[in-house]
């Protein structure tokens, strides 16, 4: 099951205004259909042979959806597809995987941050935050210029 919020409010933004990319967009979507229980275990090369493109740019576009904490790629081929975009599994499942993510992200600030090792309230208000929230890519300036026609201009004169 894919979230609507997700389809309408992430993704048709990030296309339209932050120009994701079709490889991006590719990478994505295969990952989403073929994940079972929020996982899946393949190489770039596969997702590169089955999109019909370079293994490079899998391995790139999987880097910038790491980024906008969409996947997280795992050791041993193991991508993990953020269980709020979408989750093919009993719902319970899902759950257990959220916390299980909270779990990791509360393992690395401890492991990173050694001063909000004993301050409990600041290590859960970071967890929380950590994954799955999306992180918006910097907006690209317009690939195009729009060019302004005044009440004085004739269609001739344009041409």
């Amino acid at each position: 099951m894919v979230s609507n919020a997700f389809l309408s409010d992430v993704l048709a933004v990030l296309i339209a205004r932050y120009g994701m990319s079709p490889v991006q967009s590719g990478v994505l979507l295969f990952c989403m259909g073929r994940q079972v229980e929020g996982h899946l275990k393949i190489t770039h090369v596969k997702v590169a042979q089955h999109l019909g493109v370079e293994r490079a740019n899998v391995t790139r576009a999987l880097g910038s959806l790491e980024n906008w904490h969409m996947l997280q790629r795992r050791p041993n081929q193991l991508i993990v597809v953020n269980p709020l975009i979408c989750f093919k599994g009993n719902g319970d499942l899902q759950q257990e995987s959220l916390e299980q993510l909270r779990q990791d992200a509360r393992a690395a600030l401890r492991k990173h941050f050694p001063e909000m090792r004993e301050n409990v309230v600041a290590l859960e208000r970071a967890a929380s935050k950590s994954f799955p929230e999306f992180a918006a890519p910097v907006s690209p300036k317009p690939r195009t210029r729009q060019l302004a026609f005044s009440d004085n201009d004739a269609e001739e004169q344009t041409c």
